[in-house]
């Protein structure tokens, strides 16, 4: 059943604000690709209570990459 909007405003302002925060989220993971040269092979991926961890496959490791904690988890600058 469809959600009719305008019945409960702070309840539609939250999903406008969850829809905007995945649009954005979305738009990085493009720019994320882009400086890497990489397709769907990056991702988000959930990491313990961290939902949007991105995920590089060894290949695509550049100079870029900030390592944090060990080799398979880090952080990208984009600088």
């Amino acid at each position: 059943m469809a959600r009719i909007q305008g019945i409960n405003e702070d309840y539609d302002k939250a999903e406008e604000d969850i829809a905007a925060a995945d649009r954005e989220l979305k738009a990085y993971l493009k720019e994320v690709r882009g400086e890497l040269g990489a397709g769907k092979e990056v991702c988000f991926v959930p990491l313990h209570k961290e939902t949007h961890v991105i995920e590089v496959p060894e290949v695509r490791i550049t100079g870029n990459l900030h390592v944090v904690g060990n080799c398979e988890l880090g952080v990208f600058s984009g600088d």
